[in-house]
């Protein structure tokens, strides 16, 4: 009987494991592509003041989560994804096109770690 509550915890273990990491993929993905769209507008709007602002809020933001979500995603997304952000700024300063450019391809890489982290039939087998 011992073996079964030694099974039932393991199997409840990864099951909130599970969840855990699929609520912090799609808190990540929410805030972020909400913050990309917003930054995309801000170059739009050229409201060069708002964009600074807006590109260290998602920065900061991004340095706090990548700890978390590197335990669940390929790390070779977040990588393009840090290299991306880390290019922001320098982009922000110099050329919006290339900025959009960016963001555009952040926005990309984000999609798809959500979609490569819904849970599906064909996943399942």
């Amino acid at each position: 009987m011992r073996r079964v509550y030694i099974a039932l915890v393991l199997i409840s273990l990864m099951v909130l494991v599970s969840i855990y990491s699929f609520v912090k993929v799609d808190e990540a993905h929410r805030y972020m592509t909400a913050q990309v769209d917003s930054i995309m507008q801000s170059v739009r709007d050229e409201n060069l003041t708002l964009l600074d602002h807006q590109i260290d809020e998602l920065t900061a933001y991004w340095n706090g989560t990548e700890d978390i979500i590197v335990h669940f995603v390929r790390h070779v997304q977040l990588d393009d994804i840090a290299k991306g952000i880390a290019r922001l700024p320098i982009l922000a300063e110099h050329n919006h096109d290339m900025l959009l450019a960016e963001l555009s391809s952040i926005r990309w890489q984000i999609e798809h770690i959500w979609k490569s982290e819904i849970p599906s039939a064909n996943s399942l087998f």
